[in-house]
């Protein structure tokens, strides 16, 4: 069982012991396993009876911490370290368990322990599939290739349970992470030690270095030399912060990206004409999108050149384009230029405006052509015309991101069986395109809530065919109920009235209502009694429609502010950003909600691996 024959390459036979640790590849990880034995000498047994809990029925979790995380595995699976004889049912069940998924992969126990024993004893049946799992997978690729083992299976062991324990990787991350990447696992041990001690001491969380290991593949290949280099470059260089350094690490590549000349070079081009950023923008942008600072500054003005040589843009488009999708400039070129055409040729109405689609819906052209191509296939077999689907595109580019299976086709479902036919939903989403993204459950709890305030289905049919924005609301939230609730003792008109007679205006903001309501009664007015059209009035036009004066209208803030209904509607809060600015937050952003996405597949735990 110690030697692999793979194709014709070579067969692998498993090297002595001292050629392991001495291995100028991939060294044993030494000081690992010594501190690891030292920290379960001083935490003892009384962590058995959590740690066989922990490794087995609960897989599939991180660790909390590296001392715990030694002793749950060393205290829960004593019986199979060398020292150790079998103690419990539980645990030869379990043990015999492993062995059988390791054997079943080819993989000889005995071998795996004799090389690395405190690896193996640190093994959870989780963790012993995925070991199964890559190796099975190593060995077909290696056969395809006709190539040796680069790693031993001790040594992918030793690699799993670093991720595992020091990291804090669940069975699940460890998985994924290596289909995503496949090389993922080839990292010196010792270097990789020495970065984690390193970043830790740079102030980055335990969470930021998971979901860093997730987003970068790369990350423990990095020399640690380079990275403290890199990042007191950039840090002399932008005067961020080591919280700031820390929080750019959980993108891809993250702060670790870019020698300190690269980075000179594109904060030289950032600050140059035609973008002409400042420093403290360039800072910004590096905090956001750290990657572009990787890669050199004429790739990077290369593919910008041709870019725009496709689809010109304006200054502010321009700089509005780096601060969101700037991701897209060291993509292939040709190939996005290539994408762009396919886009068009399949939906000719983009082509006058390409220059929003880039600046709004960069995200969109980082997808596959065949996946692009697909949805728009789909919608337009749907019943949208290709002018149509244009705009709504155009409108709203994230039509295009959603996926097809999980996201566009059940919401066209959900949207026909309560509009009562196709025809209805493409006029309906043809106005609001924004309800082919919003939550499937929003939009299946507000057809709860029409029912419930006595609409009946002709009536919501008629709500979504006047007004089909209202759907994309959350109508149950705070926020619209209070609404609701407003309309109804302050303006005079239930609720079934707004929704069925004046529904537009019920997408207005609140706090522009109460402002002119506010004034009409500090000047002594009923006019909102008689009429809502005042809602949607600009302030000159509202000021010149009643005779009032625009400067007292709007010194009449502060006083507003601190009435009794502005505070119990909530209205005193901060203002809420304009719909350009959350366009703009929301493309600034995009990395954050990346990395939210990550953080919070971090905290689920394996159920399959728990269940097993």
């Amino acid at each position: 069982m110690g030697t692999y024959c793979i194709g014709r390459a070579q067969p692998f036979s498993y090297p002595p012991t001292w050629q392991l640790r001495s291995s100028a590849v991939q060294p044993t990880p030494r000081r690992w396993w010594r501190s690891a034995c030292s920290t379960c000498r001083r935490l003892g047994a009384p962590a058995a009876a959590a740690g066989r809990q922990g490794s087995e029925a609960g897989g599939g979790g991180s660790t909390s911490s590296s001392s715990e995380s030694y002793s749950k595995g060393i205290d829960g699976r004593s019986g199979s370290g060398s020292g150790g004889g079998k103690g419990t049912s539980g645990r030869s069940s379990s043990q015999a368990k492993l062995e059988s998924i390791l054997a079943g992969a080819g993989l000889d126990p005995a071998e795996l322990q004799r090389h690395h024993p405190l690896a193996y004893t640190l093994l959870t049946v989780p963790l012993a599939r995925v070991l199964a799992e890559v190796h099975a997978d190593r060995l077909a690729r290696a056969a395809a290739e006709e190539r040796s083992l680069r790693l031993d299976p001790a040594q992918l062991m030793a690699r799993i349970c670093f991720l595992a324990y020091d990291v804090g990787l669940t069975a699940d991350h460890i998985r994924a992470r290596y289909r995503q990447y496949t090389r993922s696992l080839y990292f010196d041990l010792d270097g990789a030690q020495q970065l984690l001690a390193w970043l830790r001491s740079q102030q980055v969380t335990n969470n930021q270095l998971q979901i860093a290991t997730l987003s970068n593949h790369q990350l423990w290949s990095f020399d640690v030399g380079s990275a403290q280099r890199c990042k007191q470059h950039v840090q002399e260089c932008l005067g961020l912060t080591d919280t700031q350094w820390a929080e750019a690490l959980t993108s891809q590549r993250g702060g670790l990206a870019g020698r300190p000349e690269v980075v000179d070079g594109v904060i030289a081009w950032l600050e140059a004409e035609p973008l002409g950023f400042s420093r403290a923008e360039v800072a910004q942008l590096w905090r956001s999108n750290p990657q572009l600072f990787g890669t050199p500054a004429a790739t990077l003005h290369n593919n910008l050149q041709r870019l725009l040589s496709r689809c010109p843009l304006s200054k502010q488009q321009l700089r509005s384009f780096m601060r969101g999708n700037s991701n897209l400039l060291w993509l292939d070129c040709a190939g996005l230029l290539a994408k762009l055409d396919s886009l068009v040729a399949e939906l000719p109405g983009l082509e006058a405006r390409l220059d929003r689609l880039l600046v709004l819906g960069g995200s969109v052209l980082s997808l596959e052509t065949e996946a692009l191509l697909g949805k728009t296939s789909s919608l337009l077999q749907y019943g949208f015309s290709k002018n149509e689907l244009s705009k709504m595109i155009l409108k709203t580019p994230m039509i295009l991101v959603c996926s097809l299976d999980s996201k566009l086709q059940p919401m066209l479902a959900t949207l026909e069986g309560k509009l009562g036919s196709r025809q209805a939903v493409v006029a309906a989403a043809s106005k609001a395109p924004d309800l082919l993204v919003t939550a499937l459950d929003t939009i299946r709890d507000n057809f709860r809530a029409l029912q419930q305030l006595g609409l009946s289905e002709i009536e919501v049919q008629q709500l979504a065919a006047r007004q089909p924005k209202l759907l994309a609301f959350r109508m149950g939230s705070a926020e619209f109920q209070g609404t609701l609730r407003y309309s109804d003792t302050v303006l005079g008109r239930t609720a079934r009235q707004m929704l069925l007679q004046y529904p537009s205006y019920l997408t207005s903001s609140l706090r522009r209502i109460d402002y002119k309501v506010s004034f009409m009664e500090h000047k002594g007015d009923t006019h909102y009694k008689a009429t809502l059209t005042f809602i949607k009035d600009a302030d000159e036009k509202f000021c010149q429609r009643y005779g009032y004066s625009l400067a007292e209208f709007e010194a009449w803030e502060a006083q507003w502010l601190r009435s009794e209904r502005a505070r119990e509607y909530g209205l005193d809060k901060a203002r809420e950003p304009s719909i350009g600015k959350l366009q703009a937050a929301r493309q600034k952003g995009s990395k954050a909600r990346v990395a939210a996405r990550r953080k919070q597949r971090l905290a689920g735990a394996d159920s399959k691996e728990s269940a097993a």
